[in-house]
């Protein structure tokens, strides 16, 4: 062979060589850096060798529990043609007595709910401030039902799982 074909044959080989390298590499830094992060070395405050600080009791969150309607609330809305229909879902903290007490007197929170809801206005519920204050309001009256059905409240939080005005 010439110098100029062996010349042209290595330039190939190391043009091959790098074409293959560089992603091999770059697919084992990859690797190793899923492996860090799963292993706690990166991606965290402090590290595995990171000092703990001793008798720090950590208070354990709970879990809510949620009871979501099975059918929609629609409702008018007051002074106006318009109507909306919403469903909900109400959570209490690790409290699963609270969720089978709203199980329970379904028909009386869905007629408070129902009441609530006509008595509200249209412009206002087209704004998130009033969806917010429609959800503290609903809160409210939800558990002042319970308080007289069961002797107990516990409805924490009231979600909107569906809105609609019309």
């Amino acid at each position: 062979m010439t110098e100029s074909k062996k010349k042209k044959s290595g330039r190939i080989k190391t043009i091959i060589v790098f074409v293959l390298a560089v992603p091999v590499l770059a697919g084992a830094g990859v690797a190793g850096g899923i492996y860090a992060a799963r292993a706690g070395w990166i991606g965290q405050s402090g590290g595995p060798m990171a000092t703990k600080t001793e008798n720090t009791p950590v208070a354990a969150k709970s879990a809510p529990i949620y009871y979501s309607f099975q059918a929609p609330f629609t409702s008018n809305l007051r002074d106006s043609g318009s109507f909306v229909q919403l469903a909900l879902s109400v959570a209490t903290a690790d409290r699963p007595e609270i969720a089978e007490q709203v199980k329970l007197n379904e028909s009386a929170l869905r007629s408070v709910v129902l009441m609530t809801v006509a008595d509200e206005d249209a412009g206002a519920l087209a704004t998130t401030a009033g969806k917010q204050q429609l959800q503290a309001k609903l809160r409210s009256v939800m558990d002042q039902v319970l308080k007289t059905k069961t002797g107990q409240t516990g409805i924490d939080s009231v979600y909107f799982t569906s809105f609609v005005i019309q």
